[in-house]
């Protein structure tokens, strides 16, 4: 199990930190309209955006005002980075159910 945790630990503040980058970057606005590359952009970053409107209503989760090109790459990046997500963290919790031999 601590092999998997370390991994994350690794890689996983490495990608936090970039995904924050990447939002502090590229901050939404409500009164833009935002393209397919923006899509792109905010569908890999969905998820330190949804924590950053926890704590602030000026961060979204997917832009309000947006093109169908935008709303396209949007989900699609959405659901790879949520496989990936998934990916991530399926061996850390099958070896908290594994028997211990």
């Amino acid at each position: 199990m601590w092999k998997y945790i370390g991994a994350i630990n690794k890689y996983g503040w490495l990608m936090g930190i970039v995904f924050l980058v990447l939002c502090l970057l590229f901050p939404m606005h409500a009164d833009h309209q935002y393209g397919w590359f923006m899509g792109i952009v905010h569908g890999l970053v969905w998820l330190p955006n949804w924590i950053l409107s926890w704590f602030s209503s000026s961060y979204f989760v997917k832009a309000p005002l947006h093109t169908g090109a935008y709303n396209f790459f949007w989900w699609l990046n959405f659901i790879l980075s949520l496989i990936g997500w998934v990916e991530a963290f399926i061996p850390i919790i099958l070896s908290l159910f594994r028997k211990v031999k």
